[in-house]
């Protein structure tokens, strides 16, 4: 659902500067306005991903948290994609950290499956964010928790592969 309100700064930042707002599949996009993001972030490995990680969940966080409760009946608008950003973040940033580098076939691999994870939401993710989602309180906070949840098996995941 869309906000009724005009288009302003918490919905640019929060829609992955207007990525959300493509017209299907606002998550991936989300997702590749992140690893676009992520290729000045390379060279400087773990710390920097995990430096824009943090920055961008509490931001997200906080957007999130804002635009829910401007509008409650979407506990999850799907304009929102700042989550994705995050989570492919801590993606990239526990792959570099396990890894020692984050090659051209690791940031693909990754966005792959962190794109899996994500949609699937496997148990404790889907719990977690459907737990999260179900009070105007805590929304925001699950909009944000669960992508950085499917960024751990997804690390894990594309770990795995590049080594066999």
């Amino acid at each position: 659902m869309r906000p009724n309100k005009p288009f302003c700064l918490p919905q640019f930042l929060a829609s992955g500067f207007g990525s959300g707002y493509l017209p299907s599949m606002p998550g991936t996009w989300g997702t590749v306005v992140g690893l676009l993001l992520s290729w000045p972030l390379k060279p400087f490995g773990a710390v920097a991903f995990l430096s824009a990680t943090i920055f961008t969940f509490f931001l997200g966080w906080k957007l999130s948290h804002q635009l829910i409760k401007n509008q409650p009946s979407d506990t999850d608008p799907s304009y929102i994609v700042i989550d994705e950003i995050a989570g492919l973040f801590l993606t990239y940033c526990l792959i570099d950290w396990m890894m020692g580098e984050l090659s051209i076939q690791a940031l693909g691999i990754g966005f792959l499956l962190f794109r899996l994870f994500d949609i699937w939401k496997p148990c404790p993710i889907g719990w977690v964010d459907e737990k999260l989602a179900s009070s105007i309180q805590t929304a925001g906070l699950g909009v944000m928790v669960d992508d950085l949840m499917a960024a751990i098996p997804a690390a894990a995941t594309t770990i795995l592969v590049l080594f066999l």
